[in-house]
């Protein structure tokens, strides 16, 4: 078998101040501007840097007359009151300050007599902070669909490659900056020992809010998306074909959300790096592209802590009864190079993604090979057991099946390290699917086929945080 090297990407920034030595408000750029380009977009950063918001008391919030959240509600649908669930001290305190920080902030507002109630759910942070979030599950059952769509991650990929620089920006807590309809809001309200309170704002939590924001970002954005501008709901890239043009894209861009008020977070934006960072991008979007079913789940993709004797009460989904993960893989060979995507789903919904570029000459069906073999090595070092595998690769699924012989000399042996590898397994299942139900496993391969990286250069992995 070829050899296969895998380079994980990053690309180099640097955190730069555009504040004052007594108040630092720190962004990070790429490494790779030359002293011109990087003294000017300094330059720009701090003529612009009313647009990012250093603390919830910057974010006044978009205009109620471009949008509001509404919650409508299916004409039979009744409203239910949960009952407050019991938890540890130390959580009901962590709980208590969020919730004061969320009514400094505006966020919230005290309700007496609520017809909808819910429960609070606690998610620590890796910083050792809690989000509080709420179990909307009842309220979600009864909320009709908003069919505003969602961009595509492969027209994504396709617009922003070969553009010579990114800049890559997320909005300051997204969804708050937007306000609840004054006739919804006490639909959000959720119970804890210290009161019960509603949102004033939208919370990440509710069914529709991905499409409440992507529609506001369309509005907003409308002549630049596709152009000079993508967004995935609160994830943008301002793209540039000429490293000349950015600065003037970015001003644009500036200019257009301080007038309507969609403020940035500096914490989770770069500036001017070179394309390969799009991977990066994408991995960030907390798993929303993986799988569009997550826009109903109630929690994000935060692991709870396992220490506490009564931590069924405290996740808002019944833990899986079994053993079995998820894998979908796809591989690439295009006339951009080749590369391998692989997504591995856990029992509780954890997502690993996997992108591999190929620095070989090989068929699609041996880039198919590659990224199933490359995805089952990686389901065993994670010591799984059962495996429910995916793809669009008819030729291997039947092959597994025992469908189809395998005839080409150069697969003989990829099929027989498959096969050694599918014997570790306790239960491994192969089923083929659309290419359509698997984009982002499919965006992975097209961007990792897509990616230059030069032989010998060394390159540190990506972390997201």
């Amino acid at each position: 078998m070829e050899q296969r090297r895998t380079k994980p990407l990053e690309d180099e920034f640097e955190t730069i101040n555009i504040g004052t030595e007594s108040l630092l408000q720190e962004i990070k750029i790429g490494k790779t501007l030359s002293p011109e380009e990087r003294a000017e977009l300094i330059k720009l950063l701090k003529e612009c840097k009313e647009v990012f918001a250093w603390s919830s008391k910057d974010m006044p919030g978009l205009s109620e007359k471009i949008v509001q959240h509404h919650i409508p509600l299916y004409p039979e649908a009744k409203p239910k009151k949960q009952k407050l669930r019991r938890m540890k001290p130390e959580w009901l305190l962590k709980i208590k300050d969020e919730v004061m920080n969320q009514l400094k902030a505006d966020f919230l507002e005290v309700v007496t007599y609520p017809e909808w109630l819910a429960n609070t759910v606690p998610v620590p942070k890796k910083d050792g902070r809690v989000r509080c979030c709420v179990d909307f599950r009842d309220l979600k059952k009864t909320s009709l669909k908003d069919d505003f769509p969602l961009p595509h991650i492969d027209i994504l990929v396709d617009n922003t490659a070969g553009h010579a620089l990114l800049s890559f920006m997320d909005g300051f807590s997204g969804y708050n900056q937007i306000k609840m309809a004054q006739e919804d809001k006490t639909k959000t309200t959720f119970t804890t020992q210290w009161g019960t309170y509603c949102y004033r704002v939208m919370p990440f939590d509710l069914k529709i809010a991905g499409a409440t924001y992507q529609r506001a970002a369309t509005t907003l954005l409308h002549d630049m998306i596709h152009k000079e501008v993508e967004v995935y709901v609160d994830n943008m890239i301002v793209k540039a074909k000429d490293r000349i043009d950015q600065i003037q894209t970015l001003r644009r861009f500036f200019e257009r959300i301080a007038k309507y008020k969609l403020w940035l977070n500096p914490n989770k934006c770069v500036f001017k790096v070179v394309s390969e960072k799009l991977l990066g991008f994408l991995k960030s979007v907390k798993g929303r592209i993986i799988t569009e079913q997550l826009a109903d789940a109630p929690t994000e993709d935060t692991e709870l802590s396992r220490e506490f004797s009564d931590e069924g009460i405290m996740t808002i989904r019944d833990e899986p009864s079994d053993t079995t993960w998820t894998m979908y893989f796809d591989g690439a060979s295009n006339s951009r190079g080749r590369g391998v995507g692989i997504v591995l789903v856990s029992p509780r919904d954890e997502h690993i993604q996997i992108s591999i570029k190929l620095e070989f000459d090989c068929t699609n069906n041996i880039a198919e090979y590659e990224a199933c073999i490359a995805g089952l090595e990686a389901a065993l070092s994670l010591e799984v057991q059962d495996l429910d595998v995916y793809g669009d690769s008819l030729l291997i699924i039947c092959q597994t099946n025992g469908k189809w012989l395998t005839k080409e000399d150069r697969l003989i042996p990829y099929r027989t390290y498959f096969t050694r590898l599918t014997k570790s397994f306790h239960n491994i299942s192969f089923t083929y699917i659309l290419r359509l139900r698997k984009r982002f496993v499919d965006a992975l391969a097209t961007l990792a086929s897509m990616v230059d990286i030069s032989v010998g250069v060394k390159v540190r992995p990506l972390t997201i945080k």
